[in-house]
């Protein structure tokens, strides 16, 4: 939704906040950028009035540790000069993550969060990999958790995540971690894999509102409508048809 103007906004935020969601979050990614080059608006007056809009609902915003919602890292001042802007707007849950699984990239955030007092999902980036198994995973898991995450968020932005190894995932984290630690799926349907990922593991998922989406995260949203479609389409021997408008797999991946 990085092309809705604020006043656009608002008026689907009073609706969602009647809903019970656990979080709404407003920033990730490209969505600060956005705003400044797109609608041509100060993402710090749009988080305000979001969170002001927000009463019942939790405010969430994510960045990537160091590199906060920039393309290179900066120094821990401006991180920290970052969070407390973004709490002082009305943030309280933060979702962080960092690229390569460094954990010196989020110990600042980690920091400022626990001065703060709010809530951080601390996320693993996951990518299939013959050197990152569940051991490496479970062992950076368990260091978030030490450094003050609430959270550990199993980010799979590639879609790379099979649901038998999104099993073994989950598992292995659950018998790691404390009860206390709370487990997420941030997935992308890159690959058609999202759902079915999801309904191995956890019954908590990132959700989207396909209308104000694009990309690979409309397609996860109208994967479960067209799932049965889909599943027909390969017992039959076919690929997900390039004209067909409810095509919901990525040309890259299946329609090349």
């Amino acid at each position: 939704c990085e092309n809705l103007t604020t006043e656009m906004l608002l008026p689907i935020l009073e609706k969602l906040d009647g809903l019970g969601l656990s979080a709404i979050e407003a920033w990730g990614g490209a969505s600060f950028e956005h705003c400044i080059a797109t609608t041509y608006e100060d993402p710090w007056e749009r988080l305000k009035k979001i969170g002001a809009t927000l009463k019942k609902t939790p405010l969430q915003i994510y960045f990537a540790g160091q590199n906060v919602l920039g393309k290179q890292n900066f120094p821990d001042d401006t991180v920290e000069f970052f969070i407390r802007k973004a709490v002082a707007a009305g943030v309280s849950i933060i979702r962080i993550a960092d690229p390569l699984n460094d954990t010196r990239n989020l110990e600042t955030a980690l920091r400022v969060a626990r001065q703060l007092g709010i809530r951080v999902i601390a996320g693993i980036c996951y990518a299939p990999s013959a050197t990152f198994n569940n051991d490496i995973f479970v062992m950076y898991a368990k260091q978030l958790e030490r450094m003050g995450a609430h959270a550990i968020s199993i980010q799979d932005d590639s879609g790379a995540l099979r649901p038998y190894e999104a099993y073994q995932l989950v598992k292995a984290l659950r018998a790691a971690l404390s009860p206390e630690t709370e487990i997420q799926l941030h997935t992308h349907d890159c690959t058609g894999m999202a759902m079915r990922s999801r309904y191995c593991t956890l019954p908590l998922l990132y959700g989207y509102v396909s209308p104000l989406c694009r990309g690979d995260r409309y397609r996860l949203c109208r994967y479960a409508l067209f799932d049965r479609a889909f599943r027909r389409r390969l017992s039959q021997g076919r690929r997900a048809c390039r004209y067909d408008p409810r095509c919901f797999i990525t040309r890259r991946a299946f329609c090349a």
